[in-house]
């Protein structure tokens, strides 16, 4: 019978292990983003197939949202701070009530918000197409109709896609408990 002592068991757990970064998990697939056609805050066409070759964070939401979509926003700007300033990193938001939130509305909020305008895109479109967007595509939570307190039902989620445009994780963006597991699966997707 071969005896092993607590130093040779470590040992070989540790050469045994992962040959990952410490702290990174393999990140999920989730499938792949549809194509899409929709219009920036300048009113230029803006395609999907742009972002292949990019590693993206997308949420939705509206400019005149009464609830959770201007905290949504701040936390947008504050991961858009903390990441890295690269080509191949790039942050999109696309609102879920087109019909008011045209290319110059959009534009508005960017400059009224103080947001940065490279690398962070806002988009628009047709309705249709990003309520299948966010349902199909991303099979995130959106409601028909505005309410009478003015929402629009609609996820809080961070989604993160990759270099190929699949997507890899979603992310509550109210809970800043998941912003290390967010900003670590970003920069691991970036080294990939």
């Amino acid at each position: 019978m071969i005896r092993l002592d607590s130093a040779a068991i470590f040992l070989l757990l540790l050469s045994c292990g992962s040959q990952e970064k410490p702290g990174f998990e393999q990140p999920d697939d989730f499938g792949e983003v549809a194509s899409f056609v929709l219009q920036d805050q300048s009113g230029q066409d803006y395609s999907g197939e742009s972002l292949k070759g990019k590693v993206w964070v997308i949420d939705f939401f509206f400019t005149r949202c009464p609830s959770v979509c201007p905290r949504m926003t701040k936390e947008m700007k504050e991961l858009y701070e903390r990441m890295p300033k690269r080509e191949d990193l790039q942050f999109i938001s696309m609102t879920i009530d087109s019909e008011f939130d045209t290319p110059e509305i959009l534009a508005e909020y960017v400059s009224s918000k103080q947001l940065p305008k490279e690398r962070w895109t806002f988009l628009t479109g047709d309705k249709t197409a990003i309520a299948d967007l966010s349902r199909k595509s991303f099979a995130l939570a959106l409601g028909d109709e505005m309410k009478p307190n003015g929402d629009i039902v609609h996820s809080t989620k961070f989604v993160v896609v990759d270099r190929v445009g699949k997507i890899r994780k979603y992310f509550n963006s109210l809970d800043d408990e998941q912003d290390a597991a967010m900003e670590a699966l970003i920069l691991q997707l970036l080294d990939e």
